[in-house]
């Protein structure tokens, strides 16, 4: 199923982001069940900054206040962002995730 939608044009949404007029913020969080995921989030024009600011903090914010949660996904058994979900960002949105592994990412 993924390897049909990565053979499809860019989304509209990641047509935005590579024209630079998005901003994406990816990030590494617990989700509500303390499990760990990695997350992609289109950002609200205006909030980027105070969503920086949320996820400084401790505890737990609402993703969607922010913006639009474009992607997710749970870390697999390594705490690595999985391959397909790597592949499949890249196709739909244009957005290219590093494995977390290969620059250090906190686990």
């Amino acid at each position: 199923m993924i390897e049909d939608r990565q053979k499809t044009v860019m989304t509209f949404t990641g047509r935005l982001i590579a024209q630079g007029s998005q901003e994406v913020a990816k990030l590494k969080a617990k989700d509500s069940t303390e499990r760990w995921a990695y997350y992609v989030v289109r950002l609200k024009p205006g909030r980027e900054t105070a969503f920086h600011r949320a996820v400084d903090g401790v505890g737990m914010i609402d993703l969607c206040t922010y913006g639009e949660v474009l992607a997710s996904t749970y870390l697999d058994d390594t705490g690595e962002i999985p391959a397909e979900f790597i592949a499949s960002t890249k196709a739909w949105f244009g957005i290219e995730l590093t494995p977390l592994n290969s620059f250090g990412g906190r686990r």
